[in-house]
């Protein structure tokens, strides 16, 4: 049983690679390969489960479960022709069913995902396979090479892309990587209750944990310059802000001036090396946020949220049917705007045009109650491990959800299957071994 399992888990990490190199999953191929894969991997999964009672408690028990598939129930409504609350039910069924398969992604982290050696090897896997993402685009950002591979043209604008299309995208998935990195080493780091200081704590690791953490400090690295120079202003204003709350959460009950201090030191490490590395470009792009977000009658961004709300109070409360965001705004589309949106560019006011104002409140009641929830028991935690790689998990649910606020990340198909997936592993980690402290 252990050997299917481990297979199953090795099957699910191939899913996230195949999907991530593929164009973040959003060719069509790579979209119906998840999809039946993940499909299949479900029923196997729950048919070689040990304790299968256990693993449908810890789905109940996970804040993410109820809200997930009320979400899920509102959309499989969408694609009911004869309930007609869809403009185009055909398009909401395909979009139902990449929803689903979150779900099933969401649901096999929460089965496989279960145990302290499965959530730390799947962490260090996304770990290096991110810093490697991260190198990619890092070559693409100084070199200016518009290819990827050699075969696929991506835009040229000096810019981190790694195997996705879309940089904001790329910056995402770089920040789910980075908070599960930041979180693997807070874990490996000596309790802190036998050492006052990070100092202290650093010196103390053995010869192969100061390998493990020169390579986990590296991969960091990576990944904070990756998100740094994909450009991404929302990328780049999410990633700072969940890190703060991470550094406040994390020296929480602990002599705060000493913390304070060495957390400075390794931001300011970052940010020193990015200016070293010219940051020029970077700056240019904030400077351009200003008209392109405030200006509501000009500036594209603003322009955009303005006419989509307008287009909420078409069916505001059910919403015109999940996936249908492309058809229903050409009615509200600004003159100045002629490119072909298709979709809002911030997925809360999108959720609030496909499911109505009942799908937005479902969705921020239940990002409330997740992160509620999982506090709650992680200021409860004295496991080391459990308390630095759960805050860094949640970290990177926290940094995309804000993310979301200025974009449609979470509509490219590899990183909806690896947030569900965070969704799933994060309380795995939290809850972990509770009853052994």
């Amino acid at each position: 049983m252990i050997m299917f399992k481990v297979f199953f888990e090795f099957c699910l990490i191939s899913i996230l690679v195949i999907l991530t190199i593929a164009f973040a999953g959003n060719t069509d191929l790579a979209h119906a390969t998840g999809e039946v894969t993940l499909f299949l991997l479900l029923p196997l999964t729950i048919l070689f489960q040990n304790n299968f009672a256990n693993g449908v408690r810890k789905i109940s028990e996970n804040p993410a479960t109820k809200f997930f598939l009320a979400i899920l129930l509102i959309s499989l409504l969408h694609g009911a022709a004869w309930l007609n609350l869809s403009i185009y039910p055909a398009y909401s069924i395909s979009s139902a069913r990449t929803l689903v398969s979150c779900f099933y992604a969401f649901l096999l982290s929460v089965l496989l995902l279960n145990e302290r050696s499965a959530i730390i090897r799947f962490c260090v896997f996304l770990m290096i396979f991110g810093a490697l993402e991260a190198g990619i685009g890092l070559s693409q950002a100084f070199s200016g090479r518009n290819t990827l591979f050699g075969i696929i043209t991506l835009p040229k604008d000096w810019r981190a892309y790694g195997t996705f299309y879309n940089s904001d995208h790329f910056a995402a998935f770089l920040e789910m990587c980075f908070f599960t990195s930041l979180g693997i080493l807070m874990s490996i780091l000596p309790s802190s209750e036998r050492f006052l200081h990070w100092r202290d704590r650093v010196h103390s690791l053995k010869g192969k944990e100061k390998n493990i953490f020169a390579l986990i400090s590296l991969c960091l690295l990576l990944l904070f310059l990756g998100i740094v120079f994909t450009k991404s202003r929302m990328g780049i204003i999410s990633t700072f802000s969940a890190l703060a709350l991470f550094v406040i959460f994390f020296i929480q009950k602990k002599r705060m001036s000493a913390h304070k201090r060495q957390i400075t030191y390794l931001i300011a490490i970052f940010i020193i090396t990015a200016l070293w590395l010219g940051i020029d470009p970077i700056i240019e792009r904030f400077k351009l946020a200003g008209s392109d977000l405030l200006d509501l009658e000009k500036g594209s961004r603003g322009a955009l949220w303005t006419a989509s709300v307008r287009t909420i109070k078409d069916a505001p409360l059910l919403g015109s049917g999940i996936g249908t965001y492309r058809f229903v705004f050409t009615e509200h589309q600004p003159a100045h705007l002629r490119a072909l949106f298709t979709h809002a560019h911030n997925d809360y006011i999108e959720v609030a045009v496909e499911f109505g104002i009942t799908g937005l409140l479902l969705l921020l009641a239940g990002g409330i109650y997740y992160f509620r929830r999982t506090f709650k028991i992680w200021r409860e935690r004295h496991n080391a491990w459990a308390r630095g790689l759960g805050l860094g998990i949640a970290g990177g649910i926290f940094s995309v959800a804000l993310h979301s606020g200025g974009d449609f990340v979470l509509r490219s198909y590899s990183n909806g299957i690896l947030f569900s997936m965070l969704l799933g592993i994060g309380y795995n980690a939290i809850t972990m071994e509770k009853h052994g402290e």
